[in-house]
């Protein structure tokens, strides 16, 4: 039997489009990690760091890739450590093809 309107819970609102995949309210354990495949890893053969798409460095070992890590926000966005440079303002991006 269907409800009379406005008697059952209210319709959520869309969310508005995440431009950042770190800001994605469903990430998972509460944590504000990019999902995996929005990571590239950069390296010079003796330590090797993961880079999100917004440019933070979100898993690096220093100086070599048995050493602790020195920024881990990957595993613990709380407590793990990032490095993030980008500018201060609105910025716009043209590609050349």
């Amino acid at each position: 039997m269907a409800s009379p309107p406005g008697s059952g819970p209210p319709e959520r609102a869309p969310e508005p489009a995440q431009d950042n995949p770190r800001d994605h309210p469903d990430a998972a354990s509460g944590q504000n990690a990019a999902p995996i495949e929005d990571y590239a890893m950069i390296g010079d053969c003796h330590s090797a760091a993961l880079v999100s798409r917004d440019g933070s460095i979100d898993w690096l070992c220093w100086p070599r890739f048995d050493s602790p890590a020195i920024f881990a926000s990957i595993l613990d966005s709380q407590r793990g450590g990032t490095w993030r440079i980008k500018p201060s303002g609105d910025v716009s991006v043209e590609r050349r093809t």
